[in-house]
């Protein structure tokens, strides 16, 4: 028996309210009717304080026991890197679940694993991380406006999401080589392969990818679904389906035209 999977990322849904648009206006409604909904991070701006407001825009449409919520970059805005508590306390108050470093068990024989993610800086090499990281903090809006509580309540550095990163990937890959037998989805806010960007030489690329290659082939997961980019991507790399699901900012992407895909059979 199949069961469907929607992973949607990028709703920025407080944007989308301040321009009184609709995201989910062009969006096929059987997104809703899905057996499992991953929501892929970047929610809001500030979670702490908007998820109690923004996230009913998708509760209401479907069970929140249905629904898994994995933070992006923007959702830790105007709050600390280091308290997803309030995060998860959030999805609790609503009835939703807080996916960060999560197992989603659909049976014995498939599973979602949801973090995520942030990225090692390594795009062009690993000669180039100390390089990478110096251009993202003078460009990234993230490391104005996400503080950290230890240290005097500073603003994060490149390092901290480098740490994060690490730890995270240690999760996925011990999870992914944990014996189970079947179909595993990853999910992710960060995109785990350098053709997911659509301009891989910029300066900031390196805080959207990391080249997540060896870890695909190595540990063989169906597929991987991830946001962050906001860019159309849809590959195969080792075996493995990979591909974008971002909605993005108002006005950014033709969802009209041709949304991308969100609801997957597994």
């Amino acid at each position: 028996m199949t069961t469907k999977l929607a992973a949607i990322a990028d709703l920025h849904l407080d944007l989308w309210a301040e321009a009184h648009l609709d995201p989910f206006e062009h969006l096929d409604p059987e997104i809703w009717k899905s057996d499992i909904v991953v929501l892929a991070g970047d929610i809001s701006n500030n979670g702490a304080k908007k998820w109690h407001r923004m996230l009913p825009a998708v509760l209401d449409r479907v069970d929140p026991d249905r629904v898994h919520v994995i933070p992006g970059n923007h959702d830790y805005y105007g709050h600390h890197l280091d308290r997803e508590d309030k995060l998860k306390a959030a999805c609790d108050d609503l009835g939703c679940h807080f996916a960060q470093n999560a197992e989603i068990r659909i049976d014995d024989s498939r599973r979602v694993l949801a973090c995520t993610l942030w990225t090692d800086y390594a795009l062009g090499g690993r000669n180039l991380v100390y390089a990478n990281m110096y251009d993202v903090k003078q460009r990234m809006n993230d490391f104005r406006k996400i503080r950290i509580s230890r240290d005097g309540y500073r603003r994060i550095r490149p390092e901290d999401l480098l740490d994060l990163h690490k730890r995270q990937l240690s999760w996925l890959k011990g999870k992914l080589a944990d014996g189970f037998i079947g179909e595993t989805t990853v999910v992710t806010h960060h995109a785990p392969h350098p053709d997911a960007i659509s301009t891989p030489d910029s300066d900031v690329s390196a805080a959207y990818a990391s080249d997540l290659g060896e870890v695909i082939e190595r540990y063989g997961p169906r597929r991987w679904l991830f946001g962050h980019t906001h860019t159309p991507a849809n590959f195969r790399i080792s075996g493995c389906d990979l591909a974008n699901v971002s909605v993005g900012y108002p006005g950014q992407r033709d969802l009209e035209g041709q949304p991308p895909q969100f609801v997957f059979e597994v």
